[in-house]
């Protein structure tokens, strides 16, 4: 039965978080709200996007290569880690072994949007928002300062899932540094959200003196994703200086 896969879900996330990467960002909340009611149902929703995160592309191949006359126990048998396995059975025994290798098949196979439609993560169409203030300190330093930066935002329209993403773009027009946390059914209240960027200049990021744009955003789904329940909620920019 649905409830029995549901439920066998969320103990199984319960028990792999503690193996799963931490976020670059860290948000927490200004206002009092009720999270411990969301907890539950967020932990199956975390789970459920770190293991595509980590086994999408695995998954794949697999589905290119092996195909899926074997069922779900086949495929999720050629994952690499048994807590991907474990979870891989879940999911796909969730929506069933064909409608699992079209989602994986998909052209953008977002983690995000897959939770979704596998009913493991809530979404809203009416999620809302707005960026209340976005800072840098110090606004200007050498190379090799560390800059902190703090979001601050609020929700007035319950989420579902989503994240909030800090892009900083070099100056010269290189690939841009990315911190991002997921987000779940965030309540209504304000959120502030810290990270850093240290400067200390690598043969990838030498980070030369200039003036680096911040960008802080607060999506529904993927920032920047095509799929259904994915838009931008809220968006605002800032900027530091690194001096000569």
């Amino acid at each position: 039965p649905c409830s029995t896969k549901m439920q066998k879900a969320v103990f199984l996330v319960f028990a792999l978080l503690a193996a799963l990467a931490s976020a670059s960002v860290t948000v927490t909340p200004i206002t009092h709200h009720e999270l411990a009611q969301q907890l539950g149902s967020n932990w199956e929703c975390s789970g459920c996007v770190d293991f595509f995160n980590q086994a999408i592309n695995q998954l794949v191949n697999i589905i290119a290569n092996v195909g899926v006359l074997g069922g779900c126990n086949t495929v999720c048998s050629y994952l690499d880690a048994q807590w991907e396995a474990e979870m891989c059975n879940v999911v796909c025994d969730i929506v069933g072994i064909m409608e699992f290798a079209n989602l994986i098949g998909d052209a953008d196979p977002d983690p995000l949007w897959l939770c979704i439609e596998v009913s493991l993560c809530p979404y809203n169409d009416y999620a809302k928002g707005a960026i209340k203030t976005l800072t840098v300190t110090p606004p200007s330093g050498p190379q090799g300062t560390t800059f902190n930066i703090e979001l601050v935002y609020q929700i007035t329209n319950t989420t579902g899932v989503g994240e909030v993403v800090v892009e900083v773009d070099p100056m010269d027009g290189s690939d841009p540094l990315d911190m991002s946390e997921i987000i779940v059914a965030q309540a209504p209240g304000l959120y502030k959200v810290t990270g850093q960027v240290q400067t200390q200049p690598t043969e990838d990021d030498p980070f030369n003196a200039g003036t680096y744009r911040v960008v802080g955003a607060v999506c529904e789904g993927t920032c920047g994703g095509q799929h259904s329940h994915t838009f931008t909620i809220a968006e605002g920019q800032s900027s530091f200086k690194i001096t000569a």
